[in-house]
């Protein structure tokens, strides 16, 4: 979670281009990431519902995928731990005939659908930011649609599939004959790209929760949902970082812990802690404004 916060503010800084003329996407949690969390997911549902089949005497090939990814998604989302002391093996991960089990597949399945969630609301929370008359309402007409599952990243830059097969289509018709010409249609692409994104989050989100349209009652759960999982990530960024401090063989480098405290300070003076604690406090904010908008 320390990885996941930090990274967006790490590679902003070490951009140090003059002139930034080829544009990036530098969120982990963009929509190329989120449709491979969908995959691993269906995947970590399929080999569970295996291993409970297994277990239970019966035979996998019963089923269909779909059988056993709903089988799968019920076993792993149920209050009851009904995975506990399954052999979970993932197939086809590496080139060897050693069996491969999954280790934590409740807890990385609830991570997965906890990341997806926090993307989501997190878009629909710019939508909003940026559309200030907008309402539930009229957000889910506007951003309502099937979710792109196939996004390509070209230098850094994501574009759906279907907008880079029409670029090339361009290119080669000749319709796009300069460098420039063609730089222009990619920064067209990357203007619209926040709009896509948010439309791929709303898709996202109906997903997750397995429903076809957004009620109040559910997005008001969903924000609350997100704000819960704020708080978290700035937790474990603070115990993470924690860690550095209380570190012995770091610890054993200073006389005393008066010395150490005079030479890195303390877990309170670190900067990016401070900056997690902010970016919470302002997002916590954003969503009670959210809340109220419905």
């Amino acid at each position: 979670m320390y990885a996941l916060a930090r990274n967006p503010r790490k590679f902003q800084a070490r951009d140090t281009r003059k002139t930034r003329t080829q544009k990036m996407e530098i969120d982990p949690l963009a929509p190329d990431t989120v449709e491979e969390i969908f995959q691993a997911l269906r995947l970590l549902e399929i080999w569970t519902a295996k291993a409970r089949l297994r277990a239970d005497g019966r035979c996998p090939d019963d089923l269909d995928d779909e059988q056993l990814a709903q089988l799968g998604r019920e076993l792993l989302t149920c209050s009851e731990n009904r995975t506990a002391g399954l052999e979970v093996l993932g197939e086809n991960m590496e080139c060897s005939q050693r069996k491969v089990v999954i280790l934590k597949t409740r807890q990385a399945h609830r991570a997965y659908r906890e990341m997806l969630h926090y993307y989501a609301v997190k878009n629909l929370l710019d939508y909003l930011d940026s559309h200030h008359e907008a309402n539930l309402v009229s957000m889910a007409q506007v951003l309502s649609g099937p979710r792109q599952r196939q996004w390509i990243n070209v230098g850094g830059q994501l574009v759906s599939a279907s907008d880079l097969e029409m670029l090339l289509g361009r290119i080669k018709s000749g319709e796009l004959d300069s460098w420039d010409a063609i730089h222009e249609a990619y920064e067209n692409i990357w203007n619209v790209y926040p709009r896509a994104k948010q439309k791929h989050a709303f898709a996202t989100l109906l997903d997750l929760l397995a429903v076809k349209e957004l009620t109040p009652a559910l997005w008001q759960d969903a924000l609350a949902e997100s704000a819960r999982i704020a708080e978290y990530i700035r937790e474990q960024v603070y115990i993470s970082r924690n860690k550095d401090y209380e570190n012995p063989f770091r610890q054993a480098t200073f006389a005393n812990a008066e010395e150490m405290r005079a030479v890195i300070g303390t877990i309170d003076d670190n900067g990016f802690v401070k900056q997690t604690r902010e970016d919470t406090k302002a997002f916590l904010d954003r969503i009670e404004s959210a809340k109220a908008r419905v």
